[in-house]
């Protein structure tokens, strides 16, 4: 297993290299100019060329690259023209929140999807079976804006349960975090949770046509058991990848509800970094969230030996 996971991981380093090209090719060919964002459009050419020399923009691009690369080993995000402070300060102080509202979305998801998928399974063509799918279609085509929007109308506007907007730090109380995060969460939530519960239904089918589902049933195994226990398990690699791919896209995805609902998270952050023209702490949110979803795909891969004996069984076959 831990030769497996360090060959997992080398062959993950050519995919970073390549994303932080990508992050740094991208944000180079946003229009503007970063020393006109820094000094406003009514600076000198004086003035600019040498705001542009000290932010190193006079300089070749592969010269540019190798230095923010350099920057990256030593843990330097380079520095924030507008907060004038650490990219890196800045982005922890911001992460906080959205890895609060995935958790909380993700919780959300998994509580819906997971039962969801097993009934719906288990009610194949029947009723129940058809129900879930269409509200599952529909679930996945509303875009979540939309849905932020539809939440906040009702237990905000309406009903008044819930705050519309804002944010509490957990050390406030527990409760009150949570108060401000449950309609974002539910708005990122139950998006994911169409599209998890259509790939556990489609899973939980193909696992309970297998043989030991078959024994399991034979042997008198309460159907309970046999859905949750050998179901679930036979189907998990499916899910397991569903379940990692959800978290990933919640992460991104927070960009337009953390401004909808007015979260300081990181979506926040870059949102007010691109119309600030702030290219450093733009290149260096893109590439923390790539590398947040890179290290997801690398867990939910080492996850997949300790589910799966077969998975182990062909890593074995892959070391010797």
């Amino acid at each position: 297993m831990a030769s497996y996971a360090l060959r997992r991981l080398l062959a993950l380093l050519p995919t970073l290299v390549v994303i932080s090209m990508v992050v740094f090719g991208v944000i180079r060919l946003i229009p503007g100019n970063q020393a006109a964002a820094l000094l406003g459009l009514e600076a000198s050419p004086e003035a600019m060329a040498q705001a542009a020399a000290r932010l190193g923009l006079d300089k070749p691009l592969i010269s540019q690259y190798w230095h923010w690369t350099c920057g990256l080993f030593r843990g330097d995000l380079g520095t924030s023209i507008f907060f004038r402070d650490s990219v890196s300060i800045v982005i922890l102080e911001h992460l906080g929140p959205t890895v609060s509202l995935a958790l909380l979305a993700e919780i959300f998801a998994l509580f819906i999807a997971l039962p969801g998928g097993v009934l719906a399974a288990w009610r194949r063509g029947r009723t129940a079976d058809m129900a879930l799918r269409i509200l599952s279609v529909l679930g996945a085509s509303v875009p979540g804006f939309l849905m932020a929007l539809f939440l906040m109308l009702i237990f905000a506007v309406k009903l008044r349960w819930l705050p519309v907007a804002g944010y509490r730090e957990l050390d406030q109380g527990l409760l009150a975090h949570l108060r401000f995060l449950i309609l974002p969460a539910l708005a990122l939530g139950l998006v994911q949770a169409a599209l998890m519960l259509r790939m556990t239904r489609s899973s939980l089918i193909g696992a309970l046509s297998q043989d030991p589902i078959r024994t399991a049933r034979a042997k008198g195994v309460p159907e309970r058991l046999v859905l949750w226990r050998h179901g679930l398990r036979l189907g998990a690699l499916p899910i397991l990848t569903a379940l990692g791919q959800s978290f990933g896209s919640l992460i991104t995805g927070a960009v337009v509800i953390e401004t909808i609902f007015n979260i300081p998270g990181m979506g926040q952050l870059v949102t007010h970094a691109i119309i600030r023209r702030d290219v450093v702490v733009v290149q260096a949110v893109l590439l923390v969230l790539t590398l947040i979803c890179a290290g997801l795909n690398l867990a939910v891969d080492l996850l997949y030996g300790a589910i799966d004996p077969r998975v182990r069984a062909r890593q074995r076959g892959e070391a010797k």
